[in-house]
């Protein structure tokens, strides 16, 4: 059974989730309502479940756990993001019309909610060099085939980037295509040649697979500069891609050219990780040696990668083959490697910088945090002292059980592991690293040695006398630390609160203008800001931006704060907290710290609201000290 609640409900009910007590007041501050209102959606949103899903008390309002299982079947209607989502497909299908009354009437929102995210649309398809036109009755896109290709597989596999994602949610998007029966299919076919599903992004796959079906069922084509790209037709990948031309043929009785299936083979090339001998030449491998060193010496990190150099290489090479032909690949950790590990996610993102240089490619998040998930596991420890044993959850449905095991967890081994968060499923890239390691709460055996079985239940009492002293211990180390940090740069002329704006470029070039003025920075640092947050986005957990440049480039270091009682327009999201990082070359080596120090706070509700709410410098210090 479906629950359809608001997108303000499912943000309430998200962050509910990440602690466990919130009181209104903090909830009011966040969700930028009254109390009153928080009190009116609770209510609602236990009406709507059928029971009390959203417990209170004196002290304020918590989730009960026990119906925790209720939130996989919550859908949100009428949000603008999924309205989004149905809208892009709709008109790169040519069934959108173009008039917004009509719209409106179909999706249950009003017309300056139509306008509002077409507009967004419109925006979003410049930037790959595409235009929203009216065709007859419906919208259409214009612009090259191969620009179409990247923008709908980038917008479709942004959705696989959550952890709750499942790709059979996918299927109202395919009109004649099963989901669920075309991974099926998939799998077989790459057991039948040898290619087996570890070795394999099958979801990725499965996705990219569905749109070129479904561009063929509406005779579409795609341009053939593809066929450039290296071709293998000997291997496991052709093979594959000869029995995914006959399934198709089969199911819908279509002829499939011969560019389909070098299509298809170059869907599946792109989604292994076969090593095939002397498929990278010296120069290559040279190319990947040079922006690894670039990346690491950027932030002073010490990394031994020369024994797993022609590996990485290998990484690269499959990831530049699918940026070339427009598909991507679905990682489900992706959040938790931005919100858990900022810093390895940022020097991920400078890593697919000089990628994006040397090979004049775009990386597209889920790659970013792919990247990040091998990064994590190469670095030298000594360079980052709160990440050893990378460690994910495996706990279902049951996510309420994953984040109890992980709590207790933490507080065990907080000086051997780093918890990355919790997912439903193992995810293909598995047996990437024996440095990642897995713990399943899953009944299925799991034949890798990095996939342990644990138990559901764990004792309390063994763990709470450790917990509470590791728990004062790393707030007493983290609370000294960032006080130093904050003094050094924090400043009375940098912090502005209840400014208006109408999206994140305008706070941006506001800012860094700021810091221009006052000598911090050059004329050229706000255009280094935006080179940054246009590769991936600086906002966390819909709730503050962190946004910073590439290199650090600033004259002094300085921290530039703005805050908000009311929403600020950040891409999709609305936030309240916005910090701009500047750095200079000297403090490089402060970086992590600082960067870790305020993702850690920030993602506290509580932390953020009372940051937040301070209207001045002073009271914001006096809240830094607190927090």
């Amino acid at each position: 059974m479906a629950y359809l609640i608001s997108a303000r409900q499912r943000k309430l009910l998200a962050l509910l989730s990440r602690e466990n007590m919130i009181t209104g007041e903090v909830l009011a501050s966040l969700l930028s309502v009254t109390s009153r209102t928080v009190r009116n959606e609770i209510s609602s949103i236990n009406s709507i479940l059928g029971c009390s899903m959203i417990r209170s008390s004196g002290k304020g309002y918590s989730l009960d756990l026990q119906y925790f299982h209720l939130l996989r079947e919550a859908q949100v209607y009428a949000d603008e993001k999924s309205l989004r989502m149905l809208l892009i497909w709709n008109i790169f299908s040519n069934r959108c019309s173009n008039k917004a009354v009509d719209l409106a009437d179909e999706y249950f929102v009003n017309v300056s909610t139509i306008h509002q995210v077409l507009n967004g649309i419109r925006e979003d398809l410049a930037l790959y060099q595409l235009q929203l036109v009216k065709k007859g009755p419906f919208y259409g896109v214009e612009g090259t085939e191969f620009a179409r290709r990247i923008f709908l597989n980038t917008m479709i596999l942004q959705d696989a980037h959550s952890g709750t994602f499942h790709i059979e949610t996918f299927d109202s998007l395919f009109e004649q295509i099963d989901i669920t029966q075309l991974r099926s299919a998939l799998l077989a076919i790459l057991l039948s040649n040898s290619l087996h599903p570890e070795q394999v992004n099958l979801d990725s796959l499965t996705l990219n697979i569905a749109i070129a079906f479904d561009r063929l069922l509406k005779n579409q084509p795609v341009n053939f500069l593809f066929l450039q790209l290296p071709f293998l037709p000997e291997s496991a990948e052709y093979r594959s891609a000869e029995n995914i031309a006959h399934y198709f043929s089969h199911q819908y009785q279509m002829e499939v050219s011969e560019q389909d299936i070098r299509y298809f083979y170059l869907l599946v090339f792109g989604q292994t990780k076969h090593p095939y001998e002397n498929l990278l030449d010296e120069s290559f491998i040279s190319a990947v040696d040079i922006i690894l060193t670039k990346t690491f010496q950027r932030f002073n990190l010490v990394c031994p990668y020369e024994p797993i150099l022609e590996g990485l290489a290998y990484h690269i090479y499959f990831l530049i083959i699918r940026c070339r032909i427009g598909t991507a690949t679905c990682n489900s950790l992706v959040d938790n490697l931005k919100n858990q590990s900022p810093f390895i996610y940022d020097v991920a993102v400078n890593l697919a910088e000089q990628i994006h240089q040397r090979f004049s490619v775009v990386v597209e998040d889920s790659e970013i945090g792919y990247l990040a998930l091998i990064l994590g596991s190469m670095l030298d420890q000594e360079h980052t002292p709160d990440e050893k044993l990378n460690v994910v959850i495996v706990c279902g449905t049951h996510q309420s059980v994953g984040q109890k095991i992980q709590e207790k967890l933490a507080e065990r081994f907080s000086g051997d592991l780093n918890f990355l968060g919790t997912i439903a499923s193992l995810p293909c890239t598995v047996t990437d690293s024996d440095h990642i390691l897995f713990l399943s709460c899953l009944s299925e055996a799991v034949p890798y040695e990095n996939v342990l079985t644990i138990g559901a239940i764990l004792s309390d009492r063994d763990i709470r006398h450790i917990e509470d002293y590791l728990l004062g211990y790393r707030q007493k180390i983290a609370r000294e630390q960032f006080h130093s940090l904050a003094r050094d740069f924090f400043s009375k002329e940098l912090f502005f609160h209840n400014l208006s704006f109408s999206d994140k470029y305008e706070i941006i070039r506001f800012l860094t203008q700021k810091l221009t003025a006052y000598g911090y920075a050059s004329e050229q640092f706000g255009e280094e800001v935006l080179k940054r947050e246009r590769i991936s986005s600086t906002c966390f957990m819909d709730s503050f931006a962190l946004p910073h440049a590439l290199t650090f480039s600033a004259k002094r270091s300085a921290l530039c704060i703005l805050s908000s009682d009311t929403a600020l327009s950040w891409d999709q999201h609305q936030i309240k907290f916005v910090c701009l990082l500047a750095l200079a070359e000297k403090d490089r080596e402060r970086f992590q710290p600082l960067y870790q120090h305020l993702v850690d706070i920030l993602c506290n509700p509580q932390s953020l609201s009372a940051a937040t709410e301070a209207a001045d410098f002073t009271s914001f210090m006096e809240q830094i000290e607190q927090l």
